[in-house]
């Protein structure tokens, strides 16, 4: 097997009598997947095992700053934390360790509709300044030994976003994701054109390139061609309680084209290229308990100026 690095804390000052380590069968893992590890004690002195115990935990933070309303200067610092996930296990029974090194495996199945492991830093969402949002696991083993002595180990566990099957859809075939025509009101009206499009799948990755198929229908039956923007947008929400959402959102990249005349349906393509010049990389679209980070298209044509918006995973 080929194990990842573990992290180890041992609580007893001086000379080390124990050891604990914890060994992974993976470096990443998907929702639903068999977790496998080997937990390795290392024996110097004998150890009598009053309780040897296994946590898998998955736990989100956010951290951010504010404002002061109580001084002139400076800015109050919050936080806060939700534990979704602690699953107890039993890594051995009690009894007497010599000198020597045991193994002990586990196995377990991680549940279906965990989140991905996450993190994100925004210097500023809303009001909120400073923020740090963080979503991981661990695998933290603990054994009690002689005279109350405790030893740990912390093992990181990341889980990595499924992977979604897709295909391309073809001509206007309209995509899963919602993905059609805006300002309807429009289409009703004599002499003004309208604009209709569609993507090709509705998730991509980052470096993959969107291609969207674009109709636009004049009652004026004019024949000029007209300019084309492509704008991709990241939106991010952030729920801390109740009455606390701040929001923001910024342009991923862009992209302008010429349309020649008659030219329908047409295609425009945009690649999702990581970030260039210093701006920040393209990030996956990500809902957690504190975090909504959403991306939409928005497609442009003009003159007269017709605007549509399509939802768009970034995986």
């Amino acid at each position: 097997m080929a194990y990842s690095h573990s992290v180890l804390r041992n609580a007893r000052s001086g000379s080390v009598k124990w050891t604990l380590r914890v060994a992974l069968d993976r470096d990443t893992y998907h929702a639903g997947d068999i977790l496998q590890a080997n937990v390795f004690l290392y024996v110097v002195e004998p150890v009598h095992c009053n309780g040897f115990t296994g946590f898998i935990r998955g736990e989100e933070t956010i951290t951010w700053t504010e404002k002061s309303t109580r001084r002139a200067v400076g800015a109050e610092v919050y936080s806060q934390k939700n534990e979704f996930l602690n699953d107890k296990m039993i890594v051995a029974n009690p009894r007497m360790h010599g000198p020597g090194e045991y193994i002990f495996p586990v196995v377990y199945q991680l549940h279906s509709t965990l989140p991905a492991t996450f993190q994100l830093n925004c210097h500023s969402v809303g009001v909120m300044n400073s923020v740090h949002v963080q979503l991981g696991y661990v695998f933290h083993v603990c054994l009690n030994a002689n005279e109350g002595v405790v030893v740990e180990a912390l093992q990181e566990i990341i889980l990595q976003e499924a992977v979604l099957p897709t295909r391309p859809l073809m001509g206007l075939e309209v995509a899963p994701a919602p993905a059609l025509v805006v300002q309807p009101d429009l289409v009703s009206q004599d002499n003004v054109p309208y604009l209709l499009a569609s993507l090709d799948k509705p998730a991509f990755r980052s470096a993959e390139t969107v291609r969207v198929r674009c109709r636009v229908n004049s009652r004026s039956g004019g024949d000029e061609s007209f300019v084309a923007i492509l704008r991709l947008y990241e939106d991010i929400n952030i729920t801390v309680g109740p009455s606390k959402r701040s929001e923001c959102s910024r342009l991923v990249c862009k992209r302008r084209f010429q349309v020649a005349a008659g030219a329908a349906p047409f295609e425009l393509a945009l690649e999702l290229a990581a970030g260039s010049d210093g701006e920040p990389s393209l990030e996956r679209t990500f809902c957690s308990s504190f975090v909504e980070r959403r991306h939409h298209l928005a497609v442009e044509c003009f003159p007269p100026g017709s605007t549509t918006d399509l939802a768009i995973v970034i995986l």
